[in-house]
């Protein structure tokens, strides 16, 4: 679908959304009726959510509708200064130039520190990684380095966390010797010196990171060997030994790898894409018990597509969800699949049938959870005219409706040139950082 359509279509649909309103989400009040009646009414809820301070039932939970919630028909970065209700709040910052970065990254702390890190490079063979911590209304608090000699590419791949107030860093060198390293970037300014986590990984591969509580859990895939492996760095303490998931079965697929961790209550799990041979990978899932087991085949069990290129995972309610691209012969959906306590899988196809006539290496997508367990997805499509634009999905309250805006339609062409994350803030608000025209941008709705 063009640009333009997928625009026209949020136009009306915008058109035709009522008023901001309350839901209720669990009501444990006693109001008999749909009004308060007073401090003696002790009947079953059968009307709205009570509403007078006397009542003698109270509700579990109110949540508003905000402009989080609302479809904006219009992209971000061309909105008037003025823009009409269901645009308000959307802002783009041009944070800094980004030669052809390799990755982006960012993360929250719950003070509502941003914290955001870039690859930039100054030549094909030499680059460095820039870490910076905003505020959350977006004053600039720090700003790190990481200089690459020549010959190194550092923060050819990024990730970022934050436990507390404390970021972890984990990020890719790309050289002769390549190699994963990890630091903790404190809040009260400095960043510790770094540790090797893996050596002779690769010039290609993928990166994740997940925390438990003060553990990091760093997961890499590396195309060289088609190895995939996870080693946990234990507060500020030592490392686990290299956890081996699996290998691919077929190393010939030109493939950068995809693959996520997720940690939910002292359960990590990962997601990652196995390739089974040159045109065609699965998405799998494991879970860790001491080792790395239960792996499970979420989608393409027959091997006939490529599958799980570009790949994220969040858990909700203690169900894991993954994000990925599936693609046969030019075409190309992303999904949704779910696990279920009792172990059924479900795929739901987010982004329907899109052309993407080359068989891609990579695929750039985010995906986020809220604390209403609404999910938040990011996307580079493809939108006509040699162009690519950055979708921001979402499930909404009240209801858990999925709504769409875009945020930049004037991205690159070819999928592996856009860099996107996001994360969404214990308010419900996402923040975007994306690459375009040689520039870093963060992008957000202001509640």
């Amino acid at each position: 679908m063009s640009s333009f359509l997928r625009l026209l279509v949020l136009a009306s649909v915008a058109g035709c959304l009522p008023e901001p309103k309350s839901f209720v989400v669990g009501d444990a009040g006693t109001d008999g009726g749909p009004v308060d009646a007073g401090p003696e009414d002790q009947g079953t809820d059968l009307g709205p959510p009570d509403q007078g301070p006397p009542d003698a039932g109270v509700d579990a939970a109110i949540e508003p509708v905000t402009r989080v919630d609302l479809p904006c028909a219009l992209s971000w970065e061309t909105l008037p200064a003025d823009p009409e209700a269901n645009c308000a709040g959307r802002t783009v910052v041009d944070l800094a130039d980004a030669v052809q970065p390799h990755d982006v990254a960012i993360a929250g702390t719950p003070a509502g520190d941003v914290l955001m890190a870039w690859n930039t490079n100054e030549f094909a063979d030499q680059g460095h990684l820039v870490l910076r911590r905003e505020s959350a209304e977006g004053a600039l608090l720090a700003t790190e380095t990481f200089e690459g000699f020549l010959g190194e590419v550092v923060g050819y791949r990024v990730e970022l966390a934050a436990h507390r107030e404390v970021a972890h860093v984990a990020w890719w060198v790309r050289s002769d010797d390549s190699e994963i390293r990890h630091t903790r970037w404190l809040a009260e300014g400095g960043v510790e010196a770094s540790v090797a986590v893996a050596s002779d990984v690769g010039r290609t591969g993928a990166l994740a990171l997940a925390l438990d509580g003060a553990d990091a859990w760093i997961g890499y895939h590396d195309i060289g060997t088609g190895r995939h492996r996870t080693r946990t760095r234990f507060g500020v303490g030592g490392l686990s030994p290299a956890h081996p998931i699996e290998d691919d079965l077929d190393g010939r697929l030109p493939f950068y790898g995809a693959m996520a961790l997720a940690s939910d209550d002292g359960v990590i799990q990962a997601a990652w894409a196995r390739v089974r041979d040159f045109n065609a990978a699965v998405p799998r899932l494991g879970v860790w018990s001491g080792d790395w087991s239960g792996y499970t085949t979420l989608d393409n069990p027959g091997g006939t597509r490529l599958s799980g290129v570009g790949i994220d995972m969040i858990v909700a309610d203690g169900v894991p969800v993954i994000a990925y691209l599936d693609w046969a012969g030019g075409d190309a959906e992303v999904r949704l699949a779910r696990k279920t306590a009792g172990g059924d899988v479900t795929v739901d196809v987010r982004i329907p049938s899109f052309s993407l006539p080359d068989q891609p290496v990579d695929f750039p997508l985010a995906l986020a959870v809220d604390r209403l367990g609404l999910l938040h997805l990011a996307v580079v499509v493809p939108s006509g005219a040699g162009s690519s634009q950055l979708e921001y999905h979402r499930q909404t309250v009240p209801d858990g409706q999925w709504v769409m805006d875009v945020i930049s339609t004037d991205l690159a062409s070819e999928s592996v040139a856009n860099q996107i994350d996001l994360f969404v803030t214990e308010d419900r608000q996402p923040h975007f950082l994306y690459n375009r025209a040689a520039r870093i941008h963060h992008a957000t709705i202001e509640l």
